[in-house]
C-alpha cells in the first residue's frame, strides 16, 4: 500500500525555491521516470516542473530528504534522551561517531524548526554557561544552555572562549590568538528564543545577562542570582550560604550541565 501511495504522488508545488509555484500551487508537472531508494530499494516516482525543469519527488520536501540513514533517527534521539553517550550510540549501533554527531544536529535543527513555528509558552526559564574544554585547557569553550522548570532543554550552543590566567600566555605562545564568541552566541541564541513567551527569567548576575533580557524580553520579570556565598564558620571551614531559590536555580543547570559532560564521554 506505501509502494502504491508513492507511485501516485501528484506533486501541488515545485521544490525549486526561485520558481514562481515553490509558494504558489497550480503549476504543471510532468512524469520524469522513477528512482530507487538505497536502503530499501522501493520506487519513487520523480516529476518535472515545466515552468523551470527542475525535477522532484515525494522525498523532496521531507525533512529526512538528504539522509542517508533517516531509519536511524527515532532510534538515536531515544538513546540520547536516556542520557546515553554518542560514543556508546556509536558501539551499540555499530555506526561512525560522526554519523551520531551529525544525527544530534539534524535533531537539534528539526526541533528548533518545529519550536519557531510553536510558540512555547513556559513558567520560568533558566539559563547559563557551561565551561569546558575542546582537547586541552589551551583551548576552552562556553557551552550556553537555556533550560525550563521542566529539566527540557531548550538552546544549546558552544562558542570558543578565551582562556584565563596563567594559561593565556601558554595558548597564545603555542595557538596563537583565541576569539571571544560567547556575546554572539548569546546574542544569537537569545535571537532565536524571541519567540518564547515565559513568565520569568533567572540566572546569574553576568551584566551581560541582563543586557539581552531587557533587550529580547522587554517588560520581562528578570531574576539574577548570585552563584554563591561563603563565609568563615569557627571551626575554620567555609560555609555556603545560598536562598531556596538559588538552589533550585542552580540544582535546574547543573543537572543538565552534567548530562552534557556525560554525553560528550
Amino acid at each position: 500500500m506505501l509502494r502504491a501511495h508513492i507511485m501516485s504522488y501528484s506533486p501541488k508545488l515545485c521544490s525549486n525555491s526561485s520558481c514562481l509555484h515553490h509558494t504558489l500551487p497550480g503549476g504543471v508537472f510532468i512524469k520524469k521516470g522513477f528512482f530507487r531508494i538505497l536502503r530499501n530499494h522501493q520506487k519513487v516516482r520523480r516529476f518535472q516542473c515545466k515552468a523551470c525543469g527542475k525535477t522532484l519527488s515525494s522525498r523532496s520536501f521531507s525533512p529526512t530528504y538528504y539522509q542517508k540513514k533517516p531509519q536511524l533517527n527515532r532510534v538515536i534521539f531515544q538513546l540520547l534522551c536516556e542520557g546515553m553517550p554518542m560514543r556508546g550510540i556509536a558501539r551499540t549501533l555499530r555506526i561512525s561517531k560522526n554519523t551520531v554527531e551529525a544525527k544530534f544536529l539534524w535533531i537539534h535543527q528539526y526541533i528548533s524548526s518545529l519550536k519557531a513555528t510553536n510558540p512555547l509558552e513556559l513558567g520560568q526559564l533558566y539559563f547559563d554557561e557551561l565551561e569546558t574544554i575542546e582537547h586541552t585547557k589551551l583551548k576552552p569553550l562556553s557551552v550556553l544552555l537555556f533550560v525550563d522548570e521542566g529539566y527540557k532543554i531548550l538552546k544549546s550552543q558552544v562558542a570558543v572562549a578565551p582562556p584565563k590566567g596563567r594559561l593565556a600566555k601558554v595558548s597564545y605562545d603555542k595557538y596563537g590568538p583565541r576569539k571571544d564568541e560567547r556575546e554572539d552566541i548569546l546574542k544569537q541564541c537569545f535571537t532565536e528564543l524571541k519567540g518564547l513567551r515565559p513568565q520569568e527569567i533567572r540566572s546569574d548576575a553576568k551584566p551581560s545577562y541582563r543586557k539581552y533580557v531587557q533587550e529580547f524580553f522587554p517588560g520581562l520579570s528578570t531574576r539574577s542570582l548570585i552563584a554563591q556565598r561563603r563565609s568563615v564558620t569557627g571551626t575554620g571551614f567555609t560555609k555556603s550560604i545560598r536562598s531556596r531559590p538559588m538552589i533550585r536555580c542552580l540544582y535546574l543547570i547543573s543537572g543538565v550541565q552534567s548530562c552534557v559532560r556525560i554525553s560528550e564521554g
